[in-house]
């Protein structure tokens, strides 16, 4: 009997039940994971959650005590890397020094044993494609820091593989560079269609560029979605806080009723948690008014200039420490004096106390 798993119609990448241990220490826990034909997924979460670990066994790189891994349909669990049919960019590139531009470019065709020809001709469609057509003969010292994350993807791509994997591929460069690499990443990765394998511990980096984020933690996956769904609908409190600003209150839940800073909000949904919460809002849904329009209220502490917005630092009655994000245009408000704090029923998750991180999401008024 076929024992292979059942899979999504455009499943590129499964990984099924994989675990891998450093010695004693579990660093990959029973992970299962289908990446799609053509999307970009980011495997995003703090160092040592097992991101790399994940790339590495993917790539044949590691061996793992448990699980399977297949690429496009065909298990590749036991063959060694070179037969995998899969690119991989290094967080440092690994580039020879003591090559040029086009012999790094070509290692891979030549150890194929690719007529030289085909090699050329190959070699210059993917410097075409990655914009450094004509940096054949530049030596790899020569070039600026983006121009050597370039080479190392089109070393990789050249090889025409099935999957392409990158570990953090702009940690090496600055913060400008980084968001333009990133774009011309994107860029090259749709026209190819390449099913992408993407790790990154960099929020915004994730949030811009992937299809769907899975966001680790000490070797499991926490949740899988679209970012607008891992920033708006967060499964558990570690995922609510890791995931852009947080601020996280304690509240209870008493019938129909949350109970939040003295404030009262409906709660609609039926497996709501009970007892004492732990509720998330966004700074950015914090809505500053005057004093005397709220029930909540709340002293300015600090006020800092961010261009686009004003980030406010508030302390509420009861010593609570809040953040709001206002756009400048409705920034009024000065530090020392006393505002009112609104937001929406529909702006808040509530968490279990108890879950400690893990676990299901109730949502109020959504």
């Amino acid at each position: 009997m076929d024992s292979k798993p059942a899979y999504h119609p455009h499943t590129d990448l499964r990984l099924a039940r994989i675990s891998k241990r450093f010695d004693e220490l579990l660093v990959i826990d029973d992970l299962s994971l289908e990446v799609y034909k053509g999307e970009l997924c980011c495997l995003l979460g703090p160092s040592g959650c097992g991101k790399t670990t994940t790339l590495k066994v993917i790539a044949g790189f590691l061996e793992h005590e448990q699980g399977s891994v297949y690429l496009a349909e065909r298990e590749i669990t036991n063959l060694p890397p070179q037969e995998r049919d899969v690119g991989m960019v290094f967080q440092n590139y690994a580039l020879f020094p003591h090559l040029n531009v086009f012999d790094n470019v070509a290692y891979g065709l030549r150890r194929r044993g690719w007529p030289l020809a085909d090699i050329r001709k190959k070699v210059v469609e993917i410097l075409e494609l990655v914009q450094l057509s004509g940096y054949e003969k530049r030596g790899i010292q020569e070039l600026s820091g983006g121009q050597q994350q370039r080479i190392a993807l089109a070393r990789a791509l050249v090889i025409e593989p099935e999957l392409l994997l990158l570990d953090e591929p702009l940690s090496n460069l600055d913060a400008r560079l980084r968001i333009r690499m990133r774009g011309e990443i994107r860029r090259i990765q749709r026209a190819l269609d390449i099913t992408t394998l993407y790790v990154t511990h960099d929020q915004e980096e994730a949030m811009s560029i992937a299809d769907r984020i899975v966001i680790m933690h000490q070797g499991v996956i926490e949740q899988i979605g679209t970012p607008d769904e891992i920033y708006e609908r967060p499964a558990n409190l570690f995922v609510a806080d890791f995931i852009g600003r947080v601020n996280l209150l304690q509240g209870r839940v008493e019938g129909d009723r949350l109970h939040l800073l003295g404030n009262h909000f409906p709660t609609i949904k039926k497996d709501r948690p009970a007892g004492r919460v732990t509720c998330a809002v966004r700074p950015e849904r914090v809505r500053l008014i005057p004093e005397s329009r709220a029930s909540l209220t709340a002293v300015i502490e600090e006020a800092t200039y961010l261009g686009s917005l004003v980030r406010y630092h508030l302390a509420a009655e009861d010593g609570t420490r809040i953040h709001a994000e206002v756009p400048s245009p409705d920034a009024v408000y000065e530090p020392g004096q006393r505002v009112g704090l609104v937001w929406d029923a529909a702006d808040i998750q509530v968490f279990p106390i108890q879950e400690g991180g893990r676990g299901r999401i109730s949502e109020i008024a959504r």
